[in-house]
């Protein structure tokens, strides 16, 4: 059976942390294993909370550092004596930040009443390996949700310098993509898809048709093509130039960060061209269910060809079609929610046009019981099933 204490080591900070929504699915599922799960956010340390995280320098000051944040999730905030990323650069301090955790962790199990048996280790990225020393004996989980790239493609070496060094010690490798799990998942013990997600309940809102455009969307004429993610150096500006150039009678929709760049910069001020700005996660489908189809304009590069994009499950909840970058696991999907055309401007305005037929409340009552199977909480039953059965297997 699964241990009944699950600690999670996230990425990135725990504000900023794309999976939230599964660790949330994974905390709820856990319950019907007696299982009890614990987010640990980034460690603090002397040097960079003061330098880089200036708005959590309050919890140094806070006695418990725990945030309950549902019924069987907590949010811990350690300390450690230097951030991982710098950690292991310096011989002597790993071993001092694994010292730092073991002991926080002896404190808390003492707060929380939590049972002696060492807990499973969930990280997601390879610095993050270490932690699969916390505890002898410990079950490990690593969890890859990104081939190694920043948003901007660049190689993060370091990560590729760690992986392999903890593939004897995890347990379950899991990846978003099944290109992820094909290109790694043979070097570890047991592996499978994992996958992206959202959240039952944007699930609900978008296939039931109940929700309400925002006003700021409302107020672009159709036929409306949308992005929302996030606006980085990845898109294909030159594909997306040709597009809203040609196009005059469509209106391009964004939403999301600008990381590097900005869709002025890339786009211009063309009238069919519309930047929305940043939107809350949770009025993300009030912008979603206004497109008229969907666009995730990405260049293709080993980032795209490994990815699982969240986006597309969401516009496939509502029934609006998509056309996007070739990605392996979109091949899986009925062309009529998503099209992967050619790099070519011609190509992909006849895929625009094409989705632009389609009929959104047909495509939900068709389509969505194969979407809701892409949910965090059916992701997380499934993960979970499988890391109980791997520590059957372990145990026998």
């Amino acid at each position: 059976m699964i241990p009944r204490t699950i600690l999670i080591f996230p990425k990135t900070e725990w504000d900023s942390f794309t999976r939230r929504g599964e660790v949330y699915a994974l905390a709820q599922a856990a319950k019907e294993y007696g299982s009890r799960v614990i987010a640990v956010n980034r460690p603090l340390c002397p040097l960079t909370t003061l330098t880089t995280k200036r708005h959590r320098w309050r919890e140094w000051f806070s006695e418990s550092k725990l945030q309950h944040l549902s019924d069987n999730l907590i949010l811990a905030s350690p300390g450690y004596w230097l951030n991982d990323n710098l950690s292991w650069r310096i011989p002597g301090i790993e071993s001092l930040n694994i010292w730092a955790l073991r002991s926080w962790y002896s404190r808390l199990t003492r707060m929380l009443s939590l049972s002696g048996e060492p807990p499973l280790i969930w990280y997601y990225h390879p610095v993050q390996g270490y932690t699969t020393k916390l505890f002898p004996g410990s079950f490990n989980v690593y969890e890859m949700y990104d081939p190694f790239r920043s948003q901007t493609g660049q190689i993060d070496r370091t990560a590729l310098q760690f992986e392999p060094g903890y593939r004897d010690r995890v347990d379950c490798f899991f990846a978003v993509s099944p290109s992820l799990t094909e290109h790694y998942g043979d070097a570890y013990r047991s592996h499978a898809v994992s996958g992206n997600g959202i959240s039952r309940r944007a699930f609900c809102t978008l296939n039931s048709g109940a929700a309400i455009p925002d006003p700021r969307i409302e107020r672009i004429p159709h036929p409306r093509i949308g992005y929302a993610g996030v606006i980085a150096e990845r898109l294909n500006w030159k594909l997306l130039k040709a597009l809203v150039t040609r196009c005059g009678d469509l209106n391009f929709v964004f939403i999301g960060s600008e990381v590097g760049t900005s869709v002025h910069k890339e786009l211009g001020d063309r009238p069919n061209v519309h930047y929305l700005g940043v939107v809350a996660q949770d009025r993300v489908p009030n912008f979603i269910c206004g497109f008229d189809v969907g666009l995730l304009p990405y260049q293709y590069n080993d980032v795209i060809k490994y990815a699982n994009p969240l986006k597309f499950f969401e516009t496939a909840a509502a029934g609006i079609p998509s056309v996007a970058a070739t990605m392996d696991l979109l091949h899986h999907f009925p062309a009529e929610l998503i099209v992967n055309p050619a790099d070519s401007a011609d190509e992909w305005e006849a895929a625009i046009r094409q989705q632009l037929v389609s009929d959104p409340s047909l495509l939900r009552k068709k389509y969505g019981s194969l979407i809701e199977e892409y949910t965090w909480e059916a992701i997380a039953k499934r993960v979970l099933a499988l890391v109980a059965k791997t520590t059957r297997t372990s145990a026998e």
